[in-house]
């Protein structure tokens, strides 16, 4: 499988046992432990995703600033 999907499963497993913990009377100590360690990981997993390069992206043509991939430009309209 794609090596976003391993970091993102971690990250979500981290933080869904943290927020166990907190609850589940764990020591302070290592509840601030494992609260500084987890803005490193967020970075970490955003970092992947972006640079996963597993699914082909097409580039934007001249005159378009930024775009969907899953939408037809002419039916998004105007704001």
């Amino acid at each position: 499988m794609k090596k976003s999907f391993w970091v993102t499963l971690i990250v979500t497993v981290y933080l869904v046992a943290y927020s166990i913990m907190s609850r589940a009377g764990v020591p302070e100590n290592l509840l601030l432990a494992l609260f500084t360690l987890w803005p490193i990981l967020v970075g970490w997993m955003v970092i992947t995703v972006l640079r996963d390069t597993s699914r082909p992206v097409q580039e934007l043509k001249e005159n378009e600033e930024w775009g969907y991939q899953d939408k037809d430009k002419n039916t998004l309209g105007t704001f």
